[in-house]
């Protein structure tokens, strides 16, 4: 069994435990903080589809987050649609913005690309925040309905919705889709070279991102039961890129990681005030991508091809077995 393959198991049974904990306590406030982590997954994944397994940096996903957010909340208040019919439609409506909006800018490369992301993703945040009459601007969406009225059904949801998605995400990646995907990351002109439609399939990644972005906005929507501009910060995209940066880009497991790892600290630093939490979460992000480039799932790896780091760590397990025993 390849490393990779190790790897991903053993993420894989760590987020089963990490997401069992707050079931196990039944503390309303745990159910409520890991439900969101959840829901910030489907996102850093779909960000993950884009850049990890693509190549494309884009700085505009808390756009199409805030895009099928606010759809949702405004197909539900408006029109008194179901709140599944809103989840689904703020997904495709998200995707369908993320199509418009890939078809010319994916003939850009590089920083150019990167900065075409940034001004749609403000442009949506402006139009949030200023056109009143829809928005309720700085104000905000609120008083639409909840996902469910029970936490921990609500918590259940989410997870389920989550690993619904990631599945999902680990299909398209390990099918011949995926195969293309990865070839343009690798190198553009060869793959395009060896008949691949680059262009399509660059599209093709932006509207499944984008509709991923758009369902994880949606369900955050109804999860929070508020909608407010601040959900399209460039802040916010910076936190979904650092999710994934930080477990591991171009994994699927390793973005899950990233957010359990990065939501808890800024969960757990909240008592300092928010601008002492930013700066220490900041700082731990950038030793973590400094020193380990590909997240923890590089740290993994790592340690495990190591032999005197897997020694170490094994002479020291033993030196404490020793002394607890005398």
């Amino acid at each position: 069994m390849g490393a990779p393959k190790i790897r991903n198991i053993i993420f894989f049974i760590i987020n089963i435990v990490i997401f069992i904990f707050p079931i196990l306590y039944m503390n309303d406030y745990l159910l409520r903080i890991f439900g969101i982590m959840a829901i910030y997954s489907i996102i850093a994944v779909s960000w993950d589809i884009l850049y990890g397994f693509t190549g494309q940096l884009s700085f505009g996903h808390a756009a199409l987050m805030g895009i099928g957010a606010y759809t949702s909340a405004l197909l539900n208040l408006n029109f008194g649609l179901s709140v599944w019919l809103c989840i689904i439609a703020g997904g495709f409506f998200s995707a369908f913005i993320g199509l418009v909006f890939a078809l010319p800018a994916l003939r850009l490369r590089g920083p150019y690309f990167v900065v075409s992301t940034i001004a749609i993703s403000e442009t949506f945040r402006l139009i949030a925040n200023n056109w009143v009459e829809v928005t309720n601007g700085p104000y905000g969406l609120y008083r639409f309905s909840p996902l469910l009225n029970d936490s921990l059904q609500c918590y259940l949801l989410c997870l389920c919705i989550m690993a619904i998605c990631v599945l999902f995400a680990y299909y398209i990646i390990k099918s011949r889709i995926g195969l293309a995907f990865q070839t343009i990351r690798e190198d553009e002109v060869l793959a395009s070279a060896c008949g691949i439609n680059t262009t399509f399939f660059k599209v093709l990644a932006f509207f499944i991102s984008a509709f991923l972005a758009g369902l994880g906005g949606a369900l955050y929507a109804h999860y929070v039961v508020i909608v407010t501009p601040t959900i399209m910060a460039s802040a916010n995209s910076c936190l979904i890129m650092a999710m994934t940066l930080v477990g591991g880009k171009g994994t699927i497991i390793g973005p899950i990681i990233g957010t359990i790892v990065l939501y808890s600290l800024i969960e757990s630093l909240r008592f300092l005030g928010v601008v002492y939490n930013l700066v220490i979460t900041s700082i731990i992000i950038i030793l973590i991508i400094l020193f380990f480039s590909g997240g923890i799932a590089q740290l993994f790896e790592a340690i495990k091809s190591t032999p005197h780091l897997k020694i170490n760590i094994f002479n020291n397990l033993k030196i404490k077995k020793i002394k607890n025993t005398h």
